[in-house]
């Protein structure tokens, strides 16, 4: 799922907008999906994330050539025009803001550790790692944030599980405080309830969701879902709690009412290859990024999904996601994506 032969990939032309050297949100502007700023790195991007403490942007990228494997964690404040970087010694699948100022980036690595790094090292000469989790047995595949208590983040893995870590009980001890058991193949995506601090739902190549309560990890998954078909790849929670949205390997979009998971409530077929992201939008809309080189936005709020925008924002795989404020307007909202074909674009949503 994760590879691709760049001979099959067909090159078409992006919309390149007004593109700006310097990262600022207030660069917004446009009609829906129009490309407001873009900026091309060395690497493949897998990741964005932003915070809402602070306006910081961090990119995780990969790179295998020839043998070598390794990858980077970039973080790029507002007005930054060159980033402070972090060389990893593996690929880098995921990125979260942790801690109560997000002022940790906790990083989701090829191989199998979850790296905790300090915002204030990143670039710095001789910089280390905070922590350094090493409780998975295969790759780790995302790493989410609880937003009602930020110190306490979630990671799943190729090994079929997920884990909870503290980053106060890291300082002690490297060792997750729980380990979630019950998806049969690699899970693929982790996010917390915004509205409820134990809730956990979690996505896999078996199709199904599940959800957890981190108070009770040795009691399995509280709900499960039928399998979808096809795997499931990622998942969104709304900011009220209650809708989910997870993203499908054949293009679909599937949504789902938390209170009972068993099959989804709406689905929704607007990519013709697999949806890697999802990233929830104010009025009961969604994003979606797909390996079809477009993002989209669809629209939930008469109850059935309605296609907003679609555009092909990028030449390859889009894999990374996330929501951006306007620094000067909370009612504005802004995408940022990121793709293999190395560049992160603003879109307008």
């Amino acid at each position: 799922g994760h590879t691709r032969s760049m001979a099959s990939i067909k090159k078409e032309s992006v919309e390149e907008g007004e593109c700006e050297p310097v990262f600022s949100s207030n660069a917004l502007q446009g009609n829906l999906l129009g490309v407001s700023w873009r900026k091309t790195l060395a690497n493949n991007i897998d990741a964005v994330a932003t915070s809402s403490k602070h306006s910081t942007l961090v990119v995780a990228t990969s790179r295998v050539f020839g043998n070598d494997w390794d990858g980077g964690v970039t973080a790029y404040a507002e007005g930054d025009t060159i980033g402070k970087s972090c060389h990893m010694p593996c690929g880098c699948t995921d990125v979260a803001w942790v801690g109560d100022a997000a002022e940790h980036i906790a990083v989701a690595c090829d191989d199998g550790n979850v790296v905790v790094l300090a915002l204030s090292s990143m670039g710095a000469e001789g910089w280390r790692p905070a922590h350094v989790l090493a409780d998975h047995e295969n790759i780790v595949t995302s790493v989410a944030a609880c937003p009602l208590a930020l110190d306490t983040f979630a990671s799943c893995s190729v090994d079929h599980t997920i884990k909870v870590w503290n980053l106060s009980a890291a300082e002690q001890s490297s060792d997750c405080i729980s380990t979630f058991r019950g998806h049969c193949c690699p899970v693929w995506d982790v996010e917390y309830n915004p509205q409820e601090r134990n809730v956990l739902c979690s996505v896999g190549q078996d199709g199904q969701m599940r959800m957890w309560d981190d108070r009770k990890p040795a009691d399995g998954p509280t709900m499960t879902s039928m399998p979808q078909g096809s795997p499931l790849f990622c998942l969104s929670w709304s900011s009220s709690g209650d809708m989910i949205a997870a993203g499908s390997e054949n293009g679909e979009v599937h949504f789902f009412d938390p209170r009972s998971i068993e099959e989804p409530l709406q689905k929704w077929q607007g990519h013709t290859d697999s949806v890697r992201r999802v990233a929830m939008l104010p009025g009961n809309r969604v994003a979606t990024a797909s390996d079809d080189c477009h993002v989209a936005i669809v629209s939930m709020a008469a109850g059935k999904p309605v296609l907003e925008a679609k555009r092909k924002t990028h030449t390859d795989y889009v894999r990374g996601l996330c929501t951006v404020s306007h620094a000067a307007s909370s009612e504005k909202m802004g995408l940022i994506s990121g793709s293999w074909d190395r560049s992160l674009a603003l879109l307008t949503a």
